[in-house]
């Protein structure tokens, strides 16, 4: 893939009312993912998440890859990813064609158009049925096992972030992004496949870290109210959500379904730190140690300090608890 900057312009406002995102947008990081797939893009963080996609791997994904080029990805899916394959395959099956087709218009000018997408721009429901079935199969192999891992990188990053900009402002934080990301007189220059400058134009920008970014990109045009600017949110390699005991209705229902879930997960990792805590459940590392105080004061877990790294561990009465309300192990 070529490299190009993208430069967007902002003024004093523009950079007064940036958002920053903490949690992950499942259907961008979905559509992200195929574009490594289709494209070829390589990291080594996601290395070991692409020798693991052979789990489950049904050939009629590759389909999808037809609505990829090295300059565009399709983002006409957006939110039409749900928890549920199944509920996923129905919402992209029902995508309205007429701006499905005003994509591959776009698209065209970029590679050569497949039967298969031809199709699609005629409004065949066949092949809608077909693109729904293949977007559902890649989330069952490429995102649904890394849930928690992503939700926890996202947050993470996120709060980097927020910290950086308010020890130091907001021009520190632009600056300390990632490497592909610029600051300079008023310009937020990304490294990307492309070369633009946009400018806002009243639009809020929002600042997106994505586990399958392997560099800088931009999504919304001018019809959205924001411009969302996303970028790698870890340097960490994204491996299978761990294992878990999955708590028993009495004990969620005693404890509330994530402070159950806290319990399970410390008693099937003792010595587990808070950062830990968190990836397993998908949450921030301050939540977790919100609800890991909870569980202390509780006397469900203990605490120690190992340098700079706090652990947790069941309690006897923890242990107890868990055993006599029951849960089962889950993988």
């Amino acid at each position: 893939m070529g490299g190009g900057l993208i430069g967007i312009r902002l003024t004093g406002e523009d950079v007064a009312g940036i958002r920053i995102v903490d949690t992950a947008d499942f259907s961008a990081e979905l559509f992200r993912a195929g574009y490594l797939l289709a494209t070829g893009g390589r990291s080594a963080r996601l290395d070991s998440w692409r020798r693991d996609l052979g789990r489950g791997w049904n050939p009629g994904i590759a389909r999808l890859f037809d609505l990829y080029s090295p300059s565009v990805l399709p983002g006409v899916f957006d939110g039409s990813v749900h928890p549920d394959p199944a509920a996923t395959a129905t919402a992209v099956e029902a995508t309205d064609p007429d701006r499905l087709a005003d994509y591959i218009r776009t698209l065209s000018r970029t590679r050569p158009v497949t039967e298969f997408v031809r199709s699609l721009a005629e409004g065949q429901a066949q092949a809608y049925a077909s693109l729904g079935r293949a977007v559902a199969d890649l989330q069952a192999v490429a995102l649904d096992p890394y849930r928690r891992r992503i939700s926890a990188a996202t947050a993470a990053a996120a709060a980097q972030a927020r910290a950086r900009a308010a020890k130091s402002g907001p021009d520190v934080m632009l600056r300390s992004l990632h490497p592909g990301v610029r600051w300079e007189r008023s310009m937020l220059i990304l490294e990307t496949v492309s070369t633009a400058e946009v400018e806002l134009d009243g639009r809020t920008l929002v600042l997106s870290p994505s586990v399958f970014s392997i560099r800088p990109g931009h999504s919304g045009d001018m019809f959205h109210d924001r411009l969302v600017v996303y970028y790698p949110a870890s340097h960490s390699p994204l491996v299978r959500d761990p294992g878990t005991q999955e708590p028993g209705p009495s004990l969620v229902a005693l404890l509330g379904a994530t402070r159950a879930a806290a319990l399970s997960v410390v008693i099937g990792a003792p010595g587990l730190t808070t950062g830990g805590l968190a990836t397993a459940l998908g949450v921030s590392a301050s939540t977790a140690s919100e609800h890991a105080a909870v569980l202390r004061e509780a006397r469900l877990i203990t605490t120690f300090r190992e340098g700079m790294s706090v652990h947790h561990q069941a309690t006897r009465l923890g242990l107890e608890l868990a055993d006599i309300l029951g849960g089962q192990y889950v993988g």
